[in-house]
């Protein structure tokens, strides 16, 4: 969400690529702490992927098999600051991940929404909590699991 008013707008937006030549100082604490990001969150989406193939009896690996050893990871890092208009607040349009997941990070601020039978809900906002959302990849690879359960 971006807070925007006539004569003023509010939107910080980082988005950080690292590569082998960054040489600063500043470009090498950003590359380890990306390094330590990307480490921890593969070993989280392993939690989650085996614990969900386990919930619904399947193989442990059965999720990541499909994503591969060499699964992408994508980081995206937003900072919306404070709106205290919320009748002026533009928020993202619609859309849907295409990935197999999205783990957010929310702050204390509600403002994330899913579409559910034509409507708009707001997801409650919960501190120090990763939410994931189930990306168009892993829908897809659910539905043929499904339909091949179903039809036997």
């Amino acid at each position: 969400m971006t807070c925007s008013t006539e004569f003023q707008r509010f939107s910080i937006q980082i988005r950080i690529f690292v590569t082998s030549n960054m040489h600063t100082t500043y470009s090498l604490l950003c590359r380890e702490v990306l390094e330590e990001y990307t480490s921890r969150m593969q070993i989280f989406t392993e939690l989650v992927s085996k614990a969900m193939a386990k919930s619904l009896n399947l193989e442990a690996d059965c999720f990541l098999n499909q994503f591969g050893k060499q699964a992408t990871l994508k980081a995206r890092f937003n900072y919306y600051s404070p709106c205290q208009r919320p009748d002026l607040v533009l928020g993202l349009r619609a859309h849907a991940d295409g990935s197999g997941y999205t783990i957010i990070l929310q702050d204390d601020v509600e403002g994330l929404q899913v579409f559910k039978d034509e409507r708009w809900f707001t997801v409650p906002a919960i501190s120090d909590a990763l939410l994931v959302l189930m990306g168009d990849q892993m829908e897809v690879w659910l539905m043929v699991i499904f339909y091949v359960i179903l039809t036997g």
